[in-house]
């Protein structure tokens, strides 16, 4: 039978010019739909002799030599990616894989990057939803390869995952945020290294967006020569330079931060459980954990887009539910910078703080608000801290409590409690 298929395509090169338009396409699929079955037949020819003990019968000294001896052809197309998911598919856990491998819905290299991904996932998503969790990897590998099964690993635990997993995950992402120190050679260029979380770059590609369009000559109206890479430079530095003269108080407060727009169902922003999206931007449908939204809808840095439905806009927060430059001014004059204990962070470096989140039915006015700086920020919405407000100053319950976003701006002191009221 095997014979029969190869002596069917003999001579196919020669006669294809023969062929319209359209038989070039069937062709094309046909040879597609062949190409991956003899790659399924491949796999497994090899998986039935490890299991049957052809290969440690023989002299060859492993799988590979095993297979280069009987198939030279086999040798550099994807020999190692295919005795590698022989030897991972074969476990119990990931005969859904194998399956799908010898069905020749995916290749072995994509059954062997689900089954990755299965191993990375299986603990942290909920039992009920595994057979959905591995037919959607097969299923994104089966149309668009192993990188994007490589990727899908946020949406699988914003939807499928443990309570609080995803969130979890974004957080240790957060962690590995690094700029490198610069590296000048002799032009006087100078090197950084960069590398950045998904809230990260949505907020970067939200500042530098608008910068990087291409800029015609205003004079012989020629097209700008620079490169993506050049214009994106030039916007990162130019979003840098404006966020300096904010904060020496040369720029404009109200113009201080980009637009993000992030859009999350209102039934999961309160519960903090799945996901927010982003919209704009370069890095649009980036995911982004409920609690990190959370954070950035206190302070204008996003238009957080409510969503009742599928489709439907409740609040997109810009004018009523976002602190107004004049209440930010008067925050820095009240606080003078965080307000979290400890810390000496100026007011140009915060962000205007909910007390009691305005999703949750807090008021945006100065007796729910606080200056606190971008990793205490996190903080606050990472433990679920609160803090009471009153003409001493902003009191932080530094202890989470089990009615935390409750009577938040005249309850009583919590647990453990830190009065910043002497402050610079």
């Amino acid at each position: 039978m095997i014979e029969a298929a190869d002596e069917a395509l003999d001579g196919m090169p020669a006669v294809l010019w023969q062929a319209d338009g359209a038989g070039l396409v069937a062709t094309l699929s046909v040879a597609d739909r062949v190409a991956r079955r003899a790659e399924s037949v491949r796999y497994a020819v090899v998986a039935e002799a490890v299991a049957r003990g052809e290969v440690a019968a023989s002299q060859a000294g492993s799988v590979h030599q095993w297979v280069r001896e009987r198939a030279p052809g086999f040798a550099g197309d994807g020999l190692g990616s295919v005795v590698k998911a022989v030897e991972v598919l074969a476990k119990p856990d990931h005969a859904a894989f194998d399956v799908a491998v010898r069905a020749g819905r995916v290749s072995p290299a994509v059954g062997l990057a689900c089954a990755r991904e299965w191993e990375a996932l299986q603990t942290r998503v909920c039992q009920e939803a595994a057979p959905t969790v591995r037919e959607a990897l097969i299923a994104i590998g089966e149309s668009d390869g192993a990188r994007e099964v490589r990727r899908l690993r946020p949406a699988l635990l914003a939807r499928y995952g443990l309570d609080g997993e995803f969130q979890e995950s974004q957080d240790a992402l957060a962690a590995r945020v690094a700029l490198s120190s610069g590296r000048g050679d002799e032009t006087g260029m100078t090197t950084y290294e960069f590398t950045c979380d998904p809230e990260g770059a949505a907020v970067l590609e939200s500042a530098i967006g608008p910068l990087t369009r291409p800029v015609p000559d205003p004079v012989t109206g020629e097209p700008d020569p620079r490169t993506v890479e050049q214009r994106r430079g030039r916007a990162l530095v130019e979003s840098l330079r404006r966020a300096a003269q904010v904060t020496s108080g040369a720029g404009s407060l109200a113009g201080a931060k980009a637009t993000l727009v992030v859009a999350m169902d209102l039934d999961d922003l309160k519960a903090r459980i799945g996901a927010g999206t982003v919209l704009t931007s370069t890095v649009a449908d980036t995911l982004l954990a409920p609690e990190t939204v959370r954070r950035l809808a206190c302070d204008a840095q996003i238009i957080p887009a409510v969503l009742g439905g599928p489709s439907s806009v409740l609040d997109w927060g810009e004018t009523q539910r976002l602190f107004q430059p004049a209440q930010v001014k008067a925050l820095w004059l009240r606080d003078r910078g965080c307000t979290f204990p400890g810390c000496s962070a100026p007011a140009a470096w915060c962000d205007a703080h909910h007390v009691r989140h305005w999703v949750d039915g807090g008021p945006t006015d100065l007796s729910n608000a606080t200056l606190l700086c971008g990793r205490h920020h996190t903080i606050v919405h990472r433990d679920q801290l609160t803090a009471t407000i009153d003409a001493g100053g902003v009191n932080w319950h530094t202890a989470p409590e089990p009615a935390r976003w409750t009577d938040t701006v005249t309850g009583a002191p919590g647990p453990t409690r830190h009065r910043n009221r002497h402050r610079r």
